[in-house]
């Protein structure tokens, strides 16, 4: 009888701590080299840690995340942009625009009625890691009403809202006086 205490012991000891490995193994990066931060959809790479206080999220049509997050780590810019590459591919990203200067890298990628543009910037120290994701607006939609583009901040300057040329004719000097 005494065994058989000893054994049921044993079994709900080692069950206790299979069970605690598994909880704290749940809040880890994932064993596949990234883990997903606010967007559910958005590769983090293991070694990148969210800068908390730059954050900003807000809520779309559908129930869909859009808004800011940024990250930093101590990683080499060019394989993190061929990381990301890979990860918002595997996710369904398509990507649909990118540029590349000195020590930035700037991806945008579209999935559904989504848009994300990564900034990846080459610190001293760190590597950044911009992400900005927000719905994808129709042609129609924002810059063919004027009422939304009165609406837009401007920071005390008077803004036209008629269009010009291509060349920017429209464009008013910000007065200093104000």
């Amino acid at each position: 009888m005494r065994q058989l205490y000893k054994l049921c012991a044993l079994v709900f000891l080692t069950v206790l701590l299979s069970a605690c490995a598994g909880i704290m193994g749940s809040d880890t990066p994932g064993a596949e080299g990234y883990y997903y931060g606010e967007f559910p959809d958005i590769p983090i790479p293991n070694d990148l840690a969210e800068k908390t206080g730059d954050t900003y999220i807000t809520y779309i049509a559908g129930g869909m995340k859009a808004g800011q997050q940024i990250f930093q780590g101590r990683v080499e810019k060019n394989s993190l942009v061929t990381a990301m590459r890979q990860y918002m591919s595997k996710e369904g990203w398509s990507q649909r625009a990118a540029s590349y200067y000195g020590n930035k890298s700037i991806l945008t990628y579209e999935k559904g009625d989504r848009i994300a543009t990564l900034m990846i910037a080459d610190g001293t120290i760190f590597v950044t890691m911009q992400i900005n994701v927000a719905s994808r607006l129709s042609d129609s939609d924002v810059f063919s009403d004027p009422s939304v583009i009165n609406a837009m901040p401007t920071g005390g300057a008077e803004v036209s809202t008629s269009y010009g040329g291509s060349s920017g004719d429209n464009l008013q000097e910000k007065r200093l006086d104000q």
